[in-house]
């Protein structure tokens, strides 16, 4: 089924379940953006003090990419990274990663600048616009009185 706005597919919702120790995961592909699995992960590190992120195969880059964008805003700091092999029923194996990330001790300090950030984002977007739909009509009326 194709989304009317793009003509595409639409992304499948990421896949989440919680590992042996009970910590949420994560896991990681290229169906979406990196931005969408920051978002999602501070989501989780809203409510959960851990989480895992976890890739196989060409989406290993993505995660690395996930959490160093996660610590370098200071919502995580990366606990764990594990690398293995993994293997499904009769298909070869393929890399895989996981990085445990610990929410920071700044989180909702960090989270209530980002949010405040795209508060004046929305504001900004906002009057550019209605100064857009002003200048349109201003320039409708002059070219009418023409």
């Amino acid at each position: 089924m194709a989304s009317a706005d793009t003509g595409k597919a639409p992304a499948p919702a990421a896949a989440t379940t919680r590992n042996a120790e009970g910590v949420q995961t994560i896991k990681v592909s290229a169906a979406r953006s990196v931005f969408f699995f920051v978002d999602l992960a501070t989501k989780y590190l809203k409510d959960e003090p851990q989480i895992e992120l976890s890739g196989l195969g060409y989406a290993i880059t993505t995660v690395v990419t996930i959490g160093e964008i996660l610590k370098n805003q200071g919502i995580a700091e990366i606990k764990k990274v594990q690398t293995t092999m993994a293997s499904k029923e009769r298909r070869a194996q393929k890399p895989k990663i996981e990085i445990t990330l610990q929410r920071s001790a700044n989180f909702e300090e960090v989270r209530a600048k980002k949010q405040a950030m795209a508060d004046e984002k929305k504001k900004i977007q906002e009057e550019v616009a209605a100064a857009q739909m002003k200048l349109q009509e201003e320039w409708k009326n002059a070219v009418a009185a023409k």
